[in-house]
């Protein structure tokens, strides 16, 4: 900021400087595009958004031979480069009503773009405009909001005596932007799917739907038009204010919206939607460019994508603008994989930002090119161990009692086969671990055999697993409780006390609890919420008050 002032104040006593020598006077007055809004908002994600346009309308006592014009910003210049017939220029333009004909291309430099006017026409007597157009700056460098411009006109006359003019209303510089976050996302995801299991994994044959829909991510437009097609700035578009050619003022595409998946297992397959419109009906679309949606199936209007490296990037690039105002798309998230097919782990994280991106040192080969994004990803849903733990609240073998354990993987069963009844558990083998917490010092942990998936033929590993707690521990006289950590779904269990004495009759049997895997002191919440209201200062600490709306999903009891 301190290079740009420092750059306006030279510029300035060189008009100075030149008004001093001249013996013809040329006076502007300047402000933003005729008829259009000064002070544009600019992407702070953005690296190329266009200022508006400096029109200066001047009356020049004298006609002169030549001239240069100077414009500086307080942000770095990245408008467009290019080659013409070979020759190198940039889409920064100026052009005049009368005098100079056709538009002059600039040359960039830091905060500054020059223009030489070396028309034979000059620049002319009496009174004319001049405008320049297509001014890009790389708004992820502001430290301060506002964006000025500035600019100085300097000529000279047949004799050899030169003259300057700043071409700003009272020699100030104009706002010709205003710096905003313009993108933002959060996550919902769905209570049912906060937590895959590797073992069941996620059928994709299931109706879509909200239980089965792994996340959605809502991408936000936290400005309304920062979402633009490829057009012309004069249609809410990426492109230049001033159009021609193949070239000058026109951009490489319309925004894009990257969704950057993390975590993703190998074995899945990532769907989502080719088209999400506006919610609200406005018209505004985003869609997957060269797609191919599925065409029937619970998966109809979805783009399938396979990881790579446990990434998954989905761009999405606006292809209808509608009605102003800023606008959430919320964009359904499938991440299917087959039982048994994926490991446990952390969530599927969620970057979302605008591409391309690059880190621009001066002026761009693409419009619009965005800032690398250095935003932290958010989460969406987990792939959690297939376990069971079961606590059996009372074993003992002391004063003449003994207790029976019997565990049982249940993983087989005939309870549901069809899409329409989806409760058929996945046959998994698995073991279990029985730690004992009582009277005594803790005994070494009991594992069982492997307790196989029933089938129809003889098994060759069996479900069930049963032992008496003397043979477990090793030892009489215990007393307290069990806890059986089986690394598979659906175990189940049943323990049976008995007097071995003979001074009691009968048995006394009870049925294992099945302890969550959440607990209650340790819930994960998933949340979503949209909160309105003012945030008031309260000495060195802040609180927000107004009303708070949402959805919060606990995964534990």
């Amino acid at each position: 900021m301190s290079n740009s002032r420092t750059k306006l104040l030279v510029l300035a006593g060189f008009a100075t400087v030149f008004a001093g020598l001249s013996y013809g006077q040329v006076t502007c007055t300047a402000g933003g595009v005729a008829g259009a809004v000064t002070n544009p908002t600019l992407r702070a994600e953005g690296e190329t958004e266009l200022t508006a346009d400096l029109v200066a309308t001047c009356n020049n006592a004298g006609a002169a031979t030549s001239g240069a014009l100077y414009i500086t910003t307080s942000l770095p210049i990245t408008s467009k480069a290019f080659t013409v017939a070979g020759v190198g220029s940039n889409e920064a333009t100026a052009t005049f009503s009368v005098g100079p004909t056709g538009s002059i291309q600039g040359t960039v430099s830091g905060t500054q773009v020059s223009f030489t006017v070396s028309n034979a026409a000059g620049i002319p007597a009496g009174a004319f405009t001049v405008t320049v157009s297509n001014i890009r700056v790389n708004a992820s460098t502001a430290t301060n909001p506002q964006v000025t411009t500035q600019g100085v006109l300097s000529y000279a006359f047949g004799g050899g005596t030169s003259n300057a003019s700043i071409l700003t209303a009272g020699g100030t510089p104009f706002n010709s932007g205003f710096v905003l976050q313009s993108l933002g996302a959060t996550s919902l995801v769905p209570f049912s799917t906060n937590n895959y299991t590797a073992c069941a994994g996620n059928a994709v044959g299931l109706v879509l739907s909200a239980t089965n829909t792994s996340f959605t991510v809502n991408v936000k437009e936290l400005v309304g038009g920062a979402f633009k097609l490829s057009t012309s700035a004069a249609t809410g578009g990426e492109g230049g204010s001033f159009v021609a050619g193949a070239n000058i003022g026109t951009a490489s595409t319309a925004t894009q919206i990257t969704t950057t998946l993390g975590n993703v297992p190998a074995s899945a397959t990532v769907y989502v939607k080719q088209t999400v419109p506006d919610p609200g009906a406005g018209g505004t679309v985003l869609s997957l460019a060269n797609s191919t949606a599925i065409s029937s199936g619970a998966l109809t209007g979805y783009v399938g994508y396979t990881p790579a490296g446990g990434n998954v990037s989905i761009t999405y690039t606006v292809t209808a603008i509608g009605s102003v105002g800023a606008i959430t798309f919320p964009v359904p998230v499938v991440v299917a994989f087959a039982a048994n097919s994926a490991a446990a782990q952390g969530a599927v994280t969620i970057l979302t930002a605008y591409a391309p991106q690059a880190a621009l040192t001066g002026p761009a080969s693409a419009i619009p090119t965005f800032a690398v994004s250095t935003a932290t990803p958010i989460n969406g849903s987990k792939i959690s161990i297939c376990a069971t733990t079961l606590l059996f609240p009372y074993v003992t073998n002391a004063t003449g009692f003994e207790t029976g354990i019997a565990i049982a993987n249940t993983t087989t069963d005939n309870l549901g086969t069809t899409v329409a009844v989806p409760s058929v558990a996945t046959p998994t083998n698995g073991t279990c671990t029985l730690n004992f917490y009582g009277n005594a010092a803790q005994p070494t942990a009991t594992v069982t055999p492997t307790l196989g998936a029933y089938t129809a033929a003889a098994p060759t590993v069996v479900p069930i697993y049963a032992n008496i707690l003397t043979s477990m521990v090793g030892s009489s006289g215990f007393s307290g409780y069990a806890i059986a950590q089986c690394n598979f779904l659906d175990a189940h269990g049943f323990a049976f006390i008995t007097d071995t004495s003979g001074t009691f009759s009968g048995t006394e049997g009870y049925l294992a609890t099945i302890i969550p895997g959440n607990r209650t002191e340790n819930n994960e919440t998933s949340l979503a919420v949209s909160i309105t209201g003012a945030q008031v200062a309260v000495g060195a600490n802040q609180t927000l008050t107004g009303t708070a709306t949402g959805i919060i999903n606990n995964t534990g009891n």
